[in-house]
């Protein structure tokens, strides 16, 4: 009973003291006062023995579920104004007069994906051609975009979310595809990587580079490369010269005897400026840098302003690695310091010096 206060209370007190039917009660309520759910013709509030229950309307309750419809519903309202199940045909004919955007949205939901299971699809729709932008677990418009073009070449209803129907069809699909993959991948390697040929085995990792072989070519080409690489170093120490070293560095940048050619040309190249560095003198510089640079944000700094006098120390990002220390030794041998590769005081000092001018 819902009404204003003083007609509730006047209302209240006729049902609990009469014995009409509740329909009746209803019926005869002051303005603004309104009585819902069970409402018998035949019973009042007061009613030692309670109405029989009306078959018909469980009866006919039950098919109207197993419809599930909005029409259904609307149908069971009209025949059971006052039936027992209104409010619940009231709440479900709500739901089902959601949007059809929305029920998609309800039915992908009713999933339940977990994150591993959203980047499954994304992998399998990516593999089948549909770009979905990354392979996150999220599914944001590129990931939306790609399940509708799916929908469309499959027949599927054009929403932009999942069904457990073409979820099924998706991983089908997709299985069906890697054997597609492997067997193409299978023959190019017999074609290519198995020869053992450098340029095929890098023809190959250019194509397939999570391949079924990729591990197996990557560990051949190494060894190639570390063969080539011994040839090449050899040859530049005949000529012992920085260009000869320089252009070993350019052909294996990242390779074992990469720093020992970096060492190489900072000697010829310093050879007679700046001043060598002892291990007394790296110690102290070492001890000092702890000093000056002791936390990432002096280290930034330090970074940029090699990076301003023309000394290259990699990304600025507040940590010294190989790079930041040749650039720092670099430096020093401008400044014609111990070249230790440690930010000293002095070195901070001339630094700061130089980056302000």
């Amino acid at each position: 009973m819902s009404g204003y206060g003083a007609d509730v209370q006047a209302a209240l007190r006729e049902v609990l003291q009469g014995a009409e039917p509740l329909a009746d009660a209803a019926a005869r309520a002051p303005h603004g006062v309104n009585l819902r759910g069970y409402l018998p013709r035949n019973a009042g509030f007061s009613a030692s023995e309670p109405d029989p229950v009306d078959n018909s309307d469980r009866a006919y309750w039950s098919a109207v579920r197993d419809i599930n419809t909005a029409a259904g519903y609307q149908a069971y309202l009209r025949r059971f104004p006052n039936g027992l199940f209104v409010t619940e045909a009231q709440r479900l004919l709500q739901g089902a007069q959601d949007t059809p955007q929305q029920q998609a949205a309800a039915e992908e939901k009713a999933l339940n994906l977990s994150r591993n299971d959203r980047r499954s699809v994304q992998r399998d729709l990516t593999l089948l051609g549909f770009d979905t932008r990354g392979v996150d677990g999220v599914f944001g418009p590129g990931t939306r975009g790609a399940i509708r073009a799916f929908q469309r070449s499959r027949g599927f209803r054009d929403t932009g979310y999942l069904t457990r129907a073409m979820v099924t069809r998706l991983v089908r699909d997709a299985d069906a595809r890697r054997k597609e993959v492997e067997a193409e991948d299978r023959a190019y390697w017999q074609r290519t990587g198995i020869t053992g040929v450098k340029e095929d085995l890098e023809a190959y990792l250019e194509r397939y580079p999570n391949g079924v072989f990729s591990e197996d070519a990557r560990d051949q080409l190494a060894v190639i490369l570390a063969e080539e690489a011994e040839v090449a170093f050899r040859e530049a120490q005949q000529l012992d010269t920085v260009v000869a070293y320089q252009d070993f560095l350019r052909r294996y940048p990242n390779g074992p005897l990469a720093e020992q050619a970096r060492s190489r040309i900072d000697i010829l190249q310093n050879t007679g400026t700046g001043q060598t560095a002892t291990d007394t003198q790296v110690a102290k510089d070492k001890a000092e840098e702890r000093v000056v640079a002791s936390n990432p944000v002096a280290r930034l700094l330090i970074e940029r302003a090699l990076e301003k006098v023309g000394h290259n120390p990699g990304p600025v990002d507040g940590r010294f690695d190989q790079r930041s220390r040749r650039a720092i030794k670099a430096f020093q041998r401008s400044a014609k310091l111990p070249r230790t590769g440690y930010v000293s005081r002095d070195t901070m000092a001339r630094l700061t010096a130089a980056s302000l001018r």
